[in-house]
C-alpha cells in the first residue's frame, strides 16, 4: 500500500497524486492510489497508467492534462466530452457534445 500525507485538504501519495478529503476518505484516496501506474501529479483520479497532472480521470493511459477523460491513450489537454462526471464517486455519463482532445485516441 502507497503511503498517504493529508495536507491543504487532499490526500496525497508519494508521487503527488492527489483526492478531496471533503469527498473521499482516506481509504478511498489509498485505493484509488493503488489503481494508478506510474501516473504523477493527478487530481481525483483513478485507474490510469503513465498520466501526468490529469484531474478527474479514470481508465485512461499515457495522457498529459486531461481533464474529466475516461479511457484514453496518450491525449493531451483533453475533456473527452465527460462534462457530467462526477470524478469524486467515479461514475460517469457520457456527454459526446463536446469532444476536445489535442492528439491521442479515445480507447
Amino acid at each position: 500500500m502507497k503511503t498517504m500525507k493529508h495536507e491543504n485538504g487532499y490526500w496525497i501519495d508519494e508521487h503527488g497524486n492527489r483526492w478531496d478529503d471533503r469527498r473521499i476518505s482516506k481509504s478511498q484516496a489509498e485505493a484509488n492510489s493503488n489503481s494508478l501506474i506510474n501516473c504523477t501529479d493527478c487530481t481525483n483520479c483513478a485507474n490510469c497508467i503513465f498520466c501526468t497532472d490529469c484531474t478527474c480521470c479514470n481508465g485512461c493511459t499515457a495522457c498529459i492534462i486531461c481533464i474529466t477523460c475516461s479511457g484514453c491513450d496518450s491525449c493531451k489537454v483533453c475533456t473527452k466530452g465527460l462534462i457530467l462526471y462526477d470524478c469524486f464517486t467515479l461514475s460517469f455519463k457520457q456527454n459526446w457534445l463536446s469532444k476536445i482532445c489535442i492528439g491521442g485516441n479515445e480507447k
